[in-house]
């Protein structure tokens, strides 16, 4: 199977909004094209495509990390078409890296991934943990907003949606 279409197929591992999975591949021997799939996103939950968009970026994330397991170097250009902004990425395969432990540790991972729909509670992170996990964001290119406590309460609005979302479903 070319490394290409196992990326594409590790990718189905990544977390989506309600396991929609709003995404669809290309796949050609040399390079993956992601897009959005607004059949599957969700229109109560989601109505302006924005968790479709960073579920897609999670099997994005996800494709490449299959692919740096292979030995793979990738290198991705986002909106690569102006013109069509439901073409989120092109990721070409431009050579070859050194398999390091670390992607195999992060391929593993992904494969035992789970959704946990239990209530999230407990202890608050701590500022270290919470500086790693910041860091570790960036190195992907992105940014991380902290939730204070007194914006907490917005998201049972967030959770109340996708109650109506399911019963609509169902």
């Amino acid at each position: 199977m070319p490394a290409t279409t196992e990326a594409a197929d590790i990718a189905r591992y990544a977390p989506s909004i309600h396991d929609s999975q709003p995404w669809r591949w290309r796949v050609s021997e040399t390079s993956l094209d992601l897009y959005t799939d607004h059949r599957r996103r969700l229109g109560i939950t989601d109505p302006d495509g924005r968790l479709a968009i960073l579920s897609c970026g999670a099997a994005l994330h996800h494709a490449r990390i299959a692919l740096a397991a292979e030995g793979r170097e990738a290198r991705v250009v986002r909106l690569p078409d102006p013109g069509d902004p439901g073409h989120l990425a092109r990721v070409d395969i431009v050579g070859s890296i050194p398999v390091a432990p670390e992607a195999m540790r992060r391929i593993q991972t992904v494969r035992t991934r789970h959704t946990d729909r239990r209530p999230v509670t407990g202890t608050r992170l701590d500022d270290h943990t919470l500086a790693a996990i910041t860091a570790a964001v960036g190195g992907e290119g992105a940014s991380l907003h902290i939730l204070p406590r007194d914006k907490v309460v917005e998201l049972a609005a967030v959770s109340y949606a996708q109650q109506t979302e399911a019963a609509e479903q169902a």
